[in-house]
């Protein structure tokens, strides 16, 4: 019995030394992280980044254990936090490196354009609406990262909308339809000779998508078309039909095949 109580008090104390050691290690300022690398901001603010960083990083665990530990500093959580307080990181990865330094890597959503609710629900003439629109930019995937004023001329691409509501950190286009948006951007530019200006997207009427020239006509779409051909046709009546008279022209309507309307203003 004496030979059994000494194994278990040898036992204990080793485990209690292992509990001691372990607190101790996870509290050693020299095990802290305290070298933080971020990379990848393009358009972000550093210093707002890893003011958010040192937030994830401060206080305790349990009311002693340092959340900075680099034993128990949780990057997948801190990474995550990340991505949600700034909806323009499209990726991010976090890592760290022993005994005090966490690596942040960051890639920045890719502009695309600026979508703004400012449609009337019923407008055929697209007229903004009284209120105030509320805008958010686009990155590639349809994805509204954050608000933005509304631009002014023709340098940046602009998606309207009869929306309600538009809210930064949210998907705002579905990708297959953003597919088909470069498509048209590609194909407008072929036909027209000139860039895509702005899209009209209505909830009201979700079977077409409008498309503006910067010559400043409108382009009538079905969602569904043969692109190909509507080009095809698109570039057909301009040049055989309404030639240098592009300036009058107020809108072309190619959602129906070879039979086209027109109308100049």
């Amino acid at each position: 019995m004496p030979h059994i109580s000494l194994t278990a008090a040898l036992i204990g104390g080793a485990v209690m030394a292992g509990v001691i050691g372990s607190v101790v290690a996870v509290m050693l300022p020299a095990l802290q992280l305290k070298d933080i690398a971020v990379s990848g901001l393009e358009t972000l603010d550093e210093h707002a980044v890893r003011e958010k960083i040192a937030q994830g990083l401060a206080g305790s665990r349990f009311l002693l254990v340092p959340r900075s530990s680099y034993f128990l500093a949780n990057t997948s959580v801190l990474a995550e936090d990340l991505r949600r307080a700034f909806p323009a990181i499209s990726s991010i990865s976090a890592k760290k490196t022993f005994p005090h330094t966490l690596a942040i890597a960051v890639t920045e959503r890719r502009f695309w354009g600026i979508m703004c609710n400012d449609l009337q629900s019923e407008s055929e003439a697209e007229a903004p609406r009284t209120a105030p629109s509320h805008c958010v930019a686009l990155d590639t995937t349809g994805f509204g990262y954050e608000s933005s004023p509304r631009p002014q001329g023709n340098l940046i691409l602009i998606v309207e909308t009869d929306r309600a509501i538009l809210n930064a950190g949210e998907q705002q286009i579905e990708l297959t339809l953003m597919d088909r948006l470069e498509i048209l951007r590609g194909g407008i530019q072929e036909a027209t000779g000139q860039e895509v200006t702005r899209f009209a997207l209505r909830e009201r009427s979700p079977s077409e998508i409008r498309a503006r020239s910067a010559d400043g006509f409108a382009i009538y779409f079905r969602r569904d078309d043969d692109f190909v051909n509507a080009f095809r046709v698109l570039k057909k009546v301009l040049d055989a039909e309404i030639g240098n008279r592009r300036d009058e022209l107020a809108y072309i309507d190619v959602r129906f095949g070879n039979k086209v309307f027109y109308k100049f203003k």
